[in-house]
């Protein structure tokens, strides 16, 4: 049996777990952690699980198989790190940490724990359109891929949004958090091991959180094989999606291949492609993956994950880099695998 815990329920997010166990009957949730006490009493209460006020107390009572991370996101580091050390393995929501510190620690800790699986859930790389553009890629009907654009627009929804969230030490910024997914699968559809990353952010509409940012843009550029420039991203993130809109945020993404070009529409799960040699056509696409669903499959088969310990800390670096860019006014900052 799989014995999961959530250290930390600040995040909506957490509720992937929960989504992701039901009906497995290789997997449960045994327990949370909440520092909180009125958010960790109304979880406790609607799902009935046990509750721990700190994520130490959790991972010492239950012996967690996996340890799932969606506290504030300036305490996910040191959870990350307390849960690998603890012999558990981690499945994380986004961001993993918000230091290049806590990164490089978290890289040791693993490096030194090769039997211990490390995730990221990059839900995007399970959407629909997702799925059959990376088919697409994969049988070279794209060819190489040289440009992408991704839009990763989020309802600011101020009214419920937590002290913590407005904080630059306990948020870490809009770039360490909402750019991280498209870096994902920036790397995941280029390949790209090692180039350059530009940040800048911005706070255009929120006087009354100065330290918050609502605005982010990040230009990533790969390493070419000739030592040239690769593969061009340009990630555009913020905090201002309509409110009056039925959707949290229509999310997308362009890739240009050399052969052709494929549009992801997250939002809408669908996927528009057009080749030099077929006609522009709209393909129908699966229903979106479970969040967590592809982590625990690969622990139940003793395999490792999709989205594998390499691939989240690659991703996170990247980003990472792009909020220190921002802070230092753009500056340049390399990047490497």
């Amino acid at each position: 049996m799989i014995d999961v815990v959530i250290a930390g329920v600040q995040h909506p997010h957490f509720r992937y777990y929960l989504d992701s166990v039901a009906g497995r009957d290789d997997a449960r949730i045994v327990g949370f952690s909440e520092a909180d006490k009125a958010t960790r009493e109304a979880v406790a209460s609607e799902t009935g699980l046990p509750a721990y006020e700190d994520h130490q107390s959790l991972i010492e009572a239950t012996s967690p198989t996996v340890v799932g991370v969606a506290a504030e996101f300036g305490a996910r580091g040191q959870i990350v790190l307390d849960a690998l050390t603890a012999g558990s393995h981690v499945l994380a929501d986004k961001p993993l940490c918000t230091r290049l510190s806590e990164l490089d620690a978290i890289e040791k800790a693993v490096a030194e724990r090769p039997d211990q699986q490390l995730s990221i859930m990059f839900e995007k790389r399970g959407y629909g359109p997702s799925v059959v553009a990376r088919k697409l890629y994969e049988e070279g009907i794209l060819g190489e891929i040289t440009l992408v654009h991704a839009t990763g627009p989020h309802k600011l929804n101020e009214p419920n949004r937590p002290d913590w969230f407005w904080q630059d030490e306990t948020y870490g910024g809009i770039l360490a958090d909402l750019t991280t997914h498209d870096v994902d699968m920036f790397l995941w559809f280029t390949g790209a091991r090692s180039g350059t990353v530009t940040g800048r952010a911005a706070n255009l509409t929120q006087p009354g959180h100065p330290e918050f940012e609502d605005t982010g843009l990040a230009m990533v550029a790969a390493d070419g094989v000739d030592g040239g420039t690769g593969a061009l991203g340009s990630l555009e993130v913020h905090w201002m999606s309509p409110i009056a809109a039925p959707w949290h945020g229509d999310y997308r993404m362009r890739l240009t291949g050399s052969l052709g070009t494929a549009e992801l529409n997250w939002r809408t799960g669908e996927l528009f492609v057009a080749t030099h040699t077929r006609e522009p056509e709209m393909l129908e696409c699966p229903p979106n993956q479970p969040a967590a669903t592809y982590f625990l499959d690969a622990l139940a088969a003793g395999e490792e994950p999709a989205v594998n310990a390499a691939d989240s800390i690659a991703a996170t670096r990247v980003a990472l880099l792009a909020q220190e860019s921002a802070a230092a006014g753009g500056e340049i900052r390399r990047w490497t695998r």
